[in-house]
């Protein structure tokens, strides 16, 4: 480290200032000790520096969510994706409310949405009452992989699966580090109709955003299995608090989206309401 290298090179010339001038031309010139002894208090300062950097690279997260029963999050969403060449914009809030934690630290939250809006090539579209559908409760496990989807039949669809799994974050199983990597694997369901895939996650950093302090993790995810396997490449921005999810940035590919036919490419960001 170059750094060490000048600590133990600062070093050598406080000994040789303390240790090798004659005791007549120290007494003589006191200034020189005071000069001396100032850089032994900038040494030992850059020294405890040192160990506070240290300490920060080796921090570790669990990422598990906290959640709290009757805790509410609020988000603002955006995805673009494209229909016969034309741009489609799709906007809306949303809240999520935990509504239980079991004794296996599952936990169960509803989500509702709300201000729904459409533009498709520029013109804005009926987009139907989102405030009158029925709210859609997600059961997750204490690491976040998905267990049971209830609501609409779209909610609870093959499709609705398969896309609620490419957008959850999955925590490691034990605590991570900054440049620490973990896979979520994630197994064929014939009841729900999900396909076998693989999350493979990396702790990037730390980042303020929204005025929050938060962990940074990418992740690559993908389907191993069927016709046209669903990718995504995400990016989430979690509460050093709590792990709850404060921004999440996504380009998926194939992605299986219940009201789409086919599917289809596109992104998402999603963002807290604070």
């Amino acid at each position: 480290m170059k750094l060490l290298g000048y600590l133990e090179g600062a070093w050598n010339v406080y000994k040789c200032g303390i240790f090798k001038l004659p005791g007549a031309y120290l007494r003589a010139n006191p200034v020189v000790i005071n000069t001396n002894m100032n850089l032994s208090r900038k040494i030992a300062i850059l020294g405890a520096l040192l160990l506070v950097v240290g300490a920060s690279a080796q921090d570790t997260f669990s990422l598990r969510r906290v959640p709290v029963v009757g805790e509410i999050l609020n988000f603002k969403m955006e995805a673009k994706l494209s229909l016969q060449d034309k741009p489609l914009v799709i906007t809306s809030n949303s809240s999520e409310k935990v509504l239980k934690i079991g004794e296996d630290k599952s936990y169960t939250v509803e989500s509702a949405q709300s201000e729904l809006k459409v533009t498709y090539d520029g013109k804005e579209l009926p987009s139907g009452d989102a405030d009158s559908e029925k709210p859609r409760q997600v059961a997750y496990s204490e690491l976040g992989m998905p267990i049971e989807i209830t609501g609409s039949a779209e909610d609870s669809s093959t499709k609705g699966y398969r896309l609620e799994n490419m957008m959850s974050f999955i925590a490691p199983a034990k605590a991570v580090k900054v440049g620490d990597k973990w896979t979520a694997v994630y197994k064929s369901n014939a009841k729900t109709g999900t396909l076998a895939a693989a999350g493979n996650y990396e702790l990037l950093g730390a980042e303020t955003v929204a005025g929050t302090d938060c962990v940074k993790v990418k992740v690559e995810y993908k389907e191993v299995s069927g016709d046209k396997p669903a990718i995504g490449a995400a990016t989430f921005w979690l509460s050093k608090k709590d792990f709850t999810l404060v921004k999440l940035e996504a380009k998926l590919t194939n992605t299986p989206l219940p009201m789409m036919e086919e599917p289809t490419s596109l992104s998402i960001t999603l963002e807290r309401v604070f």
